[in-house]
């Protein structure tokens, strides 16, 4: 449903002009959508989310994590040129204790987000919803999670923000995600390779493949779906325990991938990869695929198995596929482990903003958010996800 009657901005149309009857300028308007759009802002949103290769800016992903995660109200704002729908700036209103949240659906999940529009419209797109996003926002706090430090859209939003500028402050260091170019294809790329590090995979694959019957199945009807899921969740979680950790996700976060697996593959994006080893499932690898892209999200594998480098064998035959695919890039998403060299190209860089109003206490809360955030960074994993574990566990 719609919260109110749209803003316009554009230039005003001369009372000569509709005298002389040429066309008005088509003007821009915002649209303020709480609950869930009507179809037909959810399918164009859906087109341009897909034309930007990237999921996390789609209604699927909103949607799947609205129906996880309970105390979200969504907010999108939508975009307009005339009638067509141009862009979609898909948030959540939250809090966590004194602080009033509005960030992206699953912020901390997703690799990385942008707007949902066409490349170029950026500047554009931001200075259309600034007034909006500046009445709307008040005293919260806007997190513009692992966003592009290149794009036009921050600075076009900054410069159309009514009254005094806001605060845009990097929120912590800058994320690191990985990738493989795949231009030359999965030859092109193996050959980039170090010697032994062919060797090694060849040698692996083989023996897997003689000794214990390795087999990659990919789930591609929804009857499989849960099964294949619960295969995947349990690998994620023995894994976990295996090296002494809490698992990676928490109840929260299945729900919201199994949400989204079920969305995307009705769309044909979904790559949900199990490898069997003696006719049972030894390692499984969740991620999807998208225009030229190929995205690893998550993978879990049998400790048993460990020795025999599964997980290597598997992120291989990931990336195989890929190629086959005729796709150009393999993400190997957010997160620069050190394992990921191993395989990656090239990287990209992301940052996480915050945008508030230019207040003493705007201020004080960004500077404590700031340190909170390039603290818990620095300590070590199990440190982390205990924090975590603590932090849910008071919200509770």
């Amino acid at each position: 449903m719609r919260e109110h009657v749209p803003s316009t901005r554009g230039n005003s149309v001369p009372d000569t002009a509709l005298a002389a009857g040429r066309a008005p300028a088509t003007a821009d308007t915002v649209d303020v959508l709480r609950g869930r759009p009507p179809s037909d802002v959810i399918d164009a949103w859906r087109e341009l989310a897909v034309e930007r290769e990237n999921l996390f800016a789609s209604p699927e992903w909103q949607q799947a994590w609205l129906g996880a995660a309970q105390g979200q109200e969504p907010l999108t704002l939508v975009w307009r040129r005339g009638v067509e729908v141009a862009g979609v700036l898909p948030l959540v209103l939250s809090s966590r204790g004194p602080l009033r949240l509005a960030r992206f659906p699953g912020a901390r999940r997703g690799d990385w987000f942008d707007p949902a529009c066409r490349r170029g419209d950026e500047p554009a797109m931001g200075a259309a919803v600034a007034p909006e996003l500046a009445g709307l926002l008040g005293r919260r706090i806007l997190t513009l999670h692992r966003f592009d430090p290149d794009s036009p859209f921050v600075a076009a939003l900054s410069d159309a923000w009514p009254g005094a500028r806001p605060l845009v402050q990097p929120l912590r260091e800058p994320d690191v995600l990985p990738f493989v170019e795949l231009a030359d294809g999965y030859e092109g790329w193996l050959a980039s390779r170090s010697r032994n590090f062919r060797s090694q995979l060849r040698r692996r694959r083989r023996r897997l493949e003689r000794e214990h019957g390795l087999r990659f199945r990919l789930t591609q009807r929804p009857e499989e779906l849960d099964a294949d899921l619960d295969s995947f969740f349990a690998l994620q979680r023995a894994r976990a325990l295996a090296r002494d950790r809490a698992p990676t996700l928490d109840t929260i976060a299945c729900a919201a991938y199994r949400a989204f697996a079920r969305a995307a593959l009705a769309r044909g994006w979904l790559r949900l990869w199990t490898m069997e080893l003696e006719g049972r499932p030894a390692g499984a690898w969740y991620g999807w695929r998208v225009g030229r892209r190929y995205c690893y999200a998550l993978s879990g594998f049998d400790p048993a198995w460990s020795k025999l480098a599964v997980g290597t064998v598997l992120l291989a035959h990931t990336i195989e596929r890929a190629a086959a695919e005729g796709c150009e890039i393999y993400d190997l998403m957010w997160g620069d482990e050190p394992y990921k060299d191993r395989y990656a190209t090239g990287r990209r860089i992301r940052r996480s903003l915050v945008v508030a109003r230019p207040g003493l206490a705007e201020r004080a809360v960004i500077a404590a958010a700031r340190l909170v955030s390039i603290g818990a960074r620095r300590l070590p994993p199990q440190a982390r996800t205990t924090l975590r574990a603590l932090g849910r566990r008071a919200r509770a």
